[in-house]
């Protein structure tokens, strides 16, 4: 064999090596997060890793979802642009490319039967979407060249939230914070630990 298809099979190792160890730690972390017990957010402390378990009830802001311009407070898409691949004959050839994926989303309240949390999710730092397929609806605009599959979470959503609790940190209420009682705790993450988004599971 020589060196050339030596080296590509390599590659196509290294590729499936990559792959594989991506998948089983999204798995792992999904089992983890299943397996974590919830915490009332009256009963959360400072500085523990907590899963919350509650309803969406305000945002500061929303976001516009990429493909079905939904407004939500969560969105986690992946999407497919049409591009020139290749020259047949002098003819362009168009097909379906990867164009990564998109995760983005705008602080929220997160509510259960003992309070409400402030769920931090503008930082520099990207959150972690673990959402059942379920979640995520077809989208395809021809016209425009797009398609893709997208998951949101929405005003009203119940949802898991796994992140780190603030007790004293907590900005001054305001505009929809203030609506219905101030939040007593802020969840966070870090680049290390970022905040996790998951199916509530049955109630």
């Amino acid at each position: 064999m020589s060196s050339l298809a030596i080296g590509a099979l390599a590659a196509v190792a290294g590729c499936c090596w990559i792959a594989y160890r991506a998948l089983t730690h999204d798995l792992r972390l999904k089992r983890r997060v299943r397996r974590k017990r919830p915490t009332r957010i009256a009963d959360a402390r400072h500085g523990q890793q907590v899963k919350l378990v509650g309803r969406v009830v305000a945002a500061e802001d929303e976001v516009e979802a990429p493909l079905s311009a939904q407004a939500c407070v969560f969105v986690h898409a992946w999407v497919e642009r049409v591009a020139v691949t290749s020259l047949i004959n002098g003819v362009p050839i168009e097909s379906w490319v990867d164009a990564g994926q998109t995760h983005g989303g705008c602080d929220f309240l997160l509510e259960d039967d003992s309070g409400r949390a402030l769920v931090k999710l503008s930082a520099d730092y990207q959150p972690m979407a673990l959402l059942p397929p379920s979640s995520y609806a077809d989208h395809v605009d021809r016209q425009a060249g797009v398609r893709g599959k997208e998951a949101v979470i929405r005003f009203g959503d119940r949802i898991a939230v796994v992140g780190t609790v603030t007790r004293n940190e907590l900005p001054d209420a305001g505009g929809p914070f203030r609506t219905g009682g101030e939040a007593t705790i802020l969840l966070s993450g870090t680049r290390a630990a970022p905040i996790v988004l998951a199916d509530a599971g049955p109630e």
